[in-house]
């Protein structure tokens, strides 16, 4: 289990496809909705919770046997556990309605409800991790911001309740909202996604249809090219940092694999020089 108390970087990178790239052009980052990559954990209690299975013939043989140990002594020195049974149509009803709500105060599961009404970021602490390309950047074929960890719109202000916080890797079940887990659930992961060590920004959804945050000049520090983005991709971000004033102070990278290792590594890439001469 890995805690949330890693330390924060001073860059967090945000993986997207040429979709991103135009909404950074227009001075917005989309902020997703689609909580369904926490499943099947947020639905965790359909395996174990037992309301929704039907009651066994134990349990209410065993609620019966129940019922007859509490009779007095003078009836059921009279009365046979076998001639008790004969009252069980009679008791059988209140018997099952009492089992199932013993069950409904058992194991409690996540608020979805809650989740619905948050937006999110998911942000990695590198631009080089194979899985967020994958799932994140079109299938190495994107673009990685590499954003200031203080920079505006991961920063919580008046009006702008935005909560930045490590992902807690294989923790236990936490489903109770507190002021330090205000929405259960949306900073949890696998224990296996652990070297990932990505962070999670959380903002209330709104009333938009596609919710967004404001990127401000100097949010963007450095961004990075997909090692199979196609050179449409190449030329548009070359011209972002070419000609946009509030870009013109990032660097550029072209992300490849790396020569000796299978592993991959940025190589800088010259926004300047003509995008014939050395476009993936």
């Amino acid at each position: 289990m890995r805690s949330q108390n890693q330390k924060q970087s001073p860059y967090l990178h945000l993986y997207g496809d040429d979709t991103l790239l135009r909404a950074v052009k227009n001075g917005r980052i989309p902020l997703q909705t689609d909580w369904s990559f926490l499943q099947p954990y947020l639905s965790f209690v359909q395996w174990h919770d037992r309301k929704q299975q039907p009651v066994s013939e134990q349990e209410i043989l065993s609620a019966l046997k129940a019922h007859y140990e509490k009779l007095p002594d003078t009836i059921r020195s009279l009365l046979s556990f076998e001639d008790f049974l004969q009252q069980r149509d009679k008791l059988e009803p209140d018997i099952r309605q009492t089992i199932r709500r013993k069950r409904r105060s058992g194991v409690q599961g996540y608020a979805v409800e809650r989740l619905d009404k948050a937006a999110f970021l998911r942000l990695y602490s590198s631009a080089l991790i194979d899985s967020a390309w994958q799932r994140h950047g079109a299938g190495f074929q994107g673009v990685c911001f590499c954003l200031r960890s203080d920079a505006a719109l991961l920063t919580p202000k008046p009006g702008y309740p935005a909560l930045l916080k490590p992902v807690g890797y294989g923790q236990a079940h936490q489903v109770a909202p507190s002021s330090e887990n205000p929405v259960p659930g949306a900073f949890t992961g696998p224990e296996t996604d652990a070297a990932e060590a990505e962070w999670r920004l959380v903002l209330p959804r709104g009333e938009a249809e596609v919710p967004s945050a404001r990127l401000t000049k100097g949010d963007v520090v450095r961004i990075y090219l997909g090692p199979l983005a196609d050179t449409e991709l190449v030329k548009s971000v070359r011209h972002l940092v070419r000609f946009d004033q509030r870009f013109r102070h990032c660097d550029l990278f072209q992300v490849v694999p790396d020569v000796a290792h299978w592993k991959l590594t940025a190589q800088p890439l010259d926004p300047n020089t003509d995008d014939e001469n050395d476009a993936p």
